[in-house]
């Protein structure tokens, strides 16, 4: 994961995630001593002509004083809606699950893996709810979908564009 070329929202480019997610922990804990710290995790993706692009937002937040937003931006041949989506959460699982390998040391987890899947059966997505909400709590994390998928339906989908 640290190897991947993740970027802050602002656009700085993040050479080593643990590291910088480390500084930013330390930052958070030295400057706002009572605040809360959460992560949340979320992949989207967008067909683009022949590709697929698959952003993964990882947020540090902290409950009374903002966010922390990392990006990660990947290409892969086009797939089937299905095949995308379930990518989608593959995604979103494997980094969350290397991240709470990582937190351990902060007495911090990921605390929620959040799903671009919409629960009305009048979109296709809603076919793949069951399967991947299984597959989040199976691995350990509490799963969102729409409308309480925020990291994935709001932050990750605005850097698919």
């Amino acid at each position: 994961m640290n190897s991947l070329k993740w970027k802050k929202l602002d656009g700085e480019i993040v050479n080593n995630l643990f590291e910088t997610i480390s500084l930013d922990i330390i930052k958070t804990k030295a400057e706002f001593a009572d605040d809360e710290i959460k992560f949340y995790v979320g992949t989207d993706s967008q067909r683009k002509k022949y590709d697929i692009v698959f952003v993964t937002a990882i947020i540090l937040y902290r409950k009374k004083s903002g966010g922390i937003v990392y990006i990660l931006k990947e290409r892969e041949k086009h797939s089937d809606m299905r095949t995308r989506l379930w990518n989608e959460t593959y995604r979103a699982i494997t980094i969350a699950t290397e991240l709470n390998d990582f937190l351990k040391k902060f007495n911090l987890r990921v605390n929620e893996v959040h799903a671009d899947l919409n629960p009305n059966p009048k979109h296709k997505s809603n076919s793949l709810v069951q399967s991947c909400l299984g597959y989040i709590c199976g691995m350990g994390f509490e799963g969102k979908i729409k409308p309480a998928s925020w990291a994935a339906s709001k932050v990750a989908n605005i850097h698919t564009k």
